[in-house]
């Protein structure tokens, strides 16, 4: 709720900026940040658009795509839960059989319940999607599954038919937040786990399997991209909202891994960018080798990385306002930790009472350049 904003709509939508706009409903405010991207690529710059299961759209747990609706050019879709069925009917081994059908024939009668109940009781029937299962196993594999399949088939999802005047790809993916053991070396989910690689030893190793694989399935995707001539004329940005946030080594801290018990990863997010390559392998975008940038920089320059190049001046089409990236080496109103439930924010702004906000300086690395911000 708190970090995803800022990265599809860029600085004005970071925490402390959206609840300066308190007159403005927070669902209203996310769902600006959703569709700023969009937006500016099709109406500043003439693309079309494909958006995929945005982060809470209109504060819907299961994305709200209809926020879509009312511009022509962008179309929004939700992928997440419509191709497990399809998976697990193809892959028998990996998960006993007949159970989708097992599973839905047992929910329907706690559906029945549901429905019946008083409203109040109502989500702890739905108990998450789970519906008071017993079998946690089989529960966890069908819900990961449901966001593994997806970027399992975005070969079979991706064509290459777009407009002339380019297209704007926006997918989101919940798979990295539904970390469980996978079944090395190819890191693929199962019931029965015989191999859990090299870090199968560590407390954490559901988070490490969980993110192999996720980079696995995006490397497949790009080779498919590759085979179809479709990856050198496009800029894909990897971008997360959050670190892990886990327990266990943390080697990327020098001074310490926490303040006053907040693990400082989790405000460490993956982002990388591959630009438009040069076929030719000379110029400025020419193919390169993998490398890090250790500059400062935050989930929030993601806009401007994506419009780098394309759109001179790009305008936010809600407050008019151009949108840049942040010159100077700091993040403002870092926030340690806050609740994900928009029932447990104000209407028009983030609740953070109780809940410390730093100003973070130059190299985040280190503990000593989180100054706490007083307000």
């Amino acid at each position: 709720m708190l970090g995803a904003p800022p990265l599809y709509g860029g600085y004005e939508y970071t925490p402390l900026e959206m609840n300066k706009r308190s007159g403005v409903p927070l669902k209203e405010k996310n769902n600006e940040a959703l569709l700023l991207m969009p937006r500016v690529f099709t109406e500043q710059a003439g693309f079309d658009c494909q958006a995929v299961d945005l982060s809470w759209a209109n504060y819907n747990w299961i994305p709200d795509m209809t926020i879509c609706d009312p511009y022509p050019k962008i179309k929004g879709y939700n992928l997440e839960k419509r191709h497990a069925s399809k998976w697990i009917s193809e892959h028998p081994q990996n998960v006993r059989p007949n159970a989708t059908s097992q599973a839905i024939k047992r929910n329907f009668l706690w559906f029945a319940f549901f429905k019946i109940s008083p409203m109040f009781l109502r989500e702890s029937i739905y108990d998450d999607g789970d519906w008071w299962t017993s079998d946690d196993d089989f529960s966890d594999i069908i819900d990961y599954i449901a966001k593994y399949s997806v970027l399992d088939y975005l070969p079979d999802l991706t064509d290459f038919t777009g407009g002339p005047n380019g297209n704007f790809i926006l997918l989101e993916s919940m798979l990295t937040h539904t970390s469980m053991d996978l079944q090395a070396p190819d890191f693929v989910p199962s019931e029965k786990i015989t191999d859990k690689g090299k870090f199968g030893a560590y407390s954490y190793n559901d988070t490490v399997s969980t993110n192999i694989a996720m980079l696995k399935l995006v490397a497949k995707w790009m080779d498919y991209l590759r085979k179809n001539g479709c990856y050198d004329n496009t800029r894909i940005i990897i971008v997360a909202d959050h670190g892990a946030g886990r327990e266990g080594p943390r080697e990327f801290f020098t001074e310490g891994n926490s303040i006053d018990g907040y693990g400082l990863d989790q405000n460490h997010p993956l982002l990388m960018v591959k630009d438009f390559t040069d076929k030719n392998g000379s110029g400025k975008n020419a193919a390169r080798k993998f490398t890090i940038d250790g500059s400062f920089m935050t989930n929030g320059d993601t806009p401007s990385l994506a419009f780098e190049g394309i759109i001179e001046k790009p305008v936010n089409p809600w407050t008019g306002k151009e949108i840049t990236k942040r010159e100077e080496s700091a993040a403002y109103g870092v926030v340690a930790g806050a609740p994900y439930d928009p029932g447990k924010h104000g209407l028009y702004k983030f609740d953070l009472n109780g809940i410390k906000t730093y100003d973070v300086f130059d190299d985040m690395s280190k503990a000593s350049n989180w100054k706490e911000r007083k307000e």
